[in-house]
């Protein structure tokens, strides 16, 4: 068992005022969805959301998404300070990578050979989004698997209303090290995007590369020459078609495919020639029917990833993934809207490794073993009072092939009122999440344990914010996070086990 307690300081954020696009209509900046799949305004929210807006993100085109979270308040992600190719780790209120889900346009995204299922973050470039929230706090009502202390959540960016445009952009920049002040360009960020609409129809592609000659991972001894750099390289392209028709239907299906190349060194802390190389190739849809009082949304993405280590310990992985989440938000009256929704996700992946002494691969673990299903429905009610009470709340029946069933709820109460031209907001909640071990961390031959249990988590939180939702917003948060049945890698002594 593991208790961990943490208060917030101030976070002072800042939005631009502006407007996004959610499944594909105009909604306010102060919209917020995340939360509680239903449309609310900020200030009714029971949660506090932090946003990267498209101008920001279009301010530092040199920034990765990892970059741009790393400064937002209460989010490190660890790595993104480093070379570029460095591993990332996603670390929010005392959580790891298996407890962060990551979304992209409404449905989660993982890789299932990976330690702890996350996705690669490396792979898809910061400019290819209009904006990147973060819902801290457990959500597995809504997000199932994994989202014990936070949810990120990337949206595409959408097209104008122009017939056709084009954008294109590059930037140049030094990467040195504090012992190097030299002015040397070593990193090159080139962007192009193309897209528009015409009679319900829209489209875009959009085409990303970067190359950086990089640090290197590991110092160089005192009074030695530096190591050699490690450089990194990726490009990603995605292309999108829509279309809306008049009775409130429309569709949209994209395609990404994107490949990196990291140099590394060894983990030791000693010069190598390593090289991490991997491939994602990925399509993605979203259907949306829209009528007067609500909404049906079928959100799905199937991911194909490939990596490949060239290293003193070679090894090779594929995976798929395909996840499908599907939900009815219907506004019952003014106060009191639901959402009922069926979220299934499928996994398997294949390892393969050489050993001491051969020069051949040789398949560790085989997809037909390395596989799991989920399927899991959840309901969650929203009520919004007419004094400022608003009440958030939701329940979830996990189904997993591998282990018994689970209840996860949540209940996030929250009161709004007007100090003169700013908003007041005091909110507390009481979430539980549920995060079953990954593939690897069951089936890997060196690694692997079949007889771990799923890990429960418990949060309590509670806060106050003020502000202007469309220019700035204070926030002060206490929460309390505890962990059963924790997982971790451990090294054990033979003797003792």
């Amino acid at each position: 068992m593991k208790k961990i307690l943490c208060i917030t300081g101030m976070v002072l954020g800042f939005a631009t005022v502006g407007f996004s696009q959610t499944d594909g209509r105009e909604q306010a900046l102060d919209t917020v969805f995340l939360d509680s799949k239903t449309p609310l305004t900020s200030a009714n929210s029971g949660k506090v959301i932090t946003t990267i807006s498209a101008e920001q993100i279009a301010q530092e085109p040199n920034s990765s998404v990892a970059q741009l979270l790393n400064r937002a308040a209460g989010i490190e992600i660890n790595g993104s300070r480093s070379n570029g190719g460095q591993n990332l780790g996603y670390f929010v209120r005392g959580g790891r990578n298996r407890q962060v889900v990551i979304l992209i346009d409404g449905v989660q995204v993982n890789d299932p050979s990976q330690i702890a299922n996350d996705f690669d973050l490396r792979l898809l470039p910061a400019s290819a989004f209009e904006k990147i929230e973060v819902l801290k706090g457990a959500s597995s009502v809504l997000y199932g698997s994994g989202a014990a202390t936070a949810v990120i959540s990337l949206t595409s960016k959408k097209n104008g209303d122009k017939v056709f445009g084009v954008q294109a952009s590059t930037s140049l920049s030094t990467e040195n090290s504090s012992e190097n002040t030299g002015f040397g360009i070593q990193t090159f960020n080139n962007s192009a995007r193309i897209g528009g609409g015409y009679k319900g129809w829209s489209y875009q592609m959009q085409i990303d590369h970067q190359s950086r000659t990089g640090l290197s991972a590991v110092a160089a001894p005192e009074g030695e020459p530096a190591f050699e750099n490690d450089p990194f390289n990726s490009y990603s392209a995605t292309a999108t078609v829509g279309y809306a028709f008049d009775n409130g239907l429309s569709i949209s299906r994209s395609f990404t495919n994107a490949r990196f190349k990291a140099a590394f060194d060894n983990f030791d802390y000693t010069d190598a020639n390593n090289l991490s190389t991997t491939q994602l190739e990925q399509l993605r849809g979203n259907l949306t029917y829209r009528y007067q009082k609500g909404r049906v949304v079928v959100n799905d993405a199937y991911s194909w990833t490939e990596r490949d280590i060239e290293s003193s310990f070679p090894s090779r992985f594929d995976s798929r993934f395909f996840a499908v989440d599907g939900f009815w938000n219907h506004q019952w009256s003014k106060q009191f809207s639901t959402v009922v929704g069926v979220n299934a996700q499928f996994s398997d992946f294949n390892s393969f490794s050489i050993p001491f002494g051969e020069t051949e691969f040789n398949q560790d673990i085989n997809d037909q073993t390395a596989d799991f299903d989920i399927i899991d429905p959840y309901l969650n009610v929203v009520y919004q009072s007419d004094f400022g009470l608003n009440l958030n709340a939701g329940v979830r029946l996990n189904t997993h092939s591998n282990y018994d069933n689970a209840v996860v709820y949540h209940i996030n109460p929250s009161y709004n009122t007007k100090l003169g031209d700013l908003n007041a907001k005091v909110l507390a909640s009481y979430s539980t999440a549920y995060i079953t071990p990954s593939l690897f961390q069951l089936f890997d031959p060196s690694f692997g344990n079949l007889e771990l249990d799923p890990e429960n988590n418990r949060t309590i939180e509670a806060g106050l914010a003020v502000g202007k939702a469309e220019s700035f917003q204070v926030s002060v948060v206490y929460f309390n996070r505890l962990e059963e049945d924790f997982i971790d890698f451990v090294t054990l002594d033979p003797d003792h086990c």
